[in-house]
């Protein structure tokens, strides 16, 4: 028993550093989503060729 909680231990920590891996890497993704949106939002022109700000009825 005492010379499997070792590995126990060590399967343990493997297994949080993945999930805390897993979460980083999705706030990390979801970041440069809303970053692209964003500058995505910012360029967009409308159909005739004037940049489309919030409240145009014509966008």
């Amino acid at each position: 028993m005492s010379v499997l909680h070792p590995v126990r231990a060590h399967r343990a920590r493997r297994t949080r550093r993945q999930a805390a891996r897993a979460a980083a890497e999705a706030r990390h993704e979801a970041m440069w989503v809303r970053f692209w949106a964003a500058m995505h939002d910012a360029t967009k022109t409308t159909t005739d060729g004037d940049a489309v700000h919030e409240g145009d009825t014509h966008a």
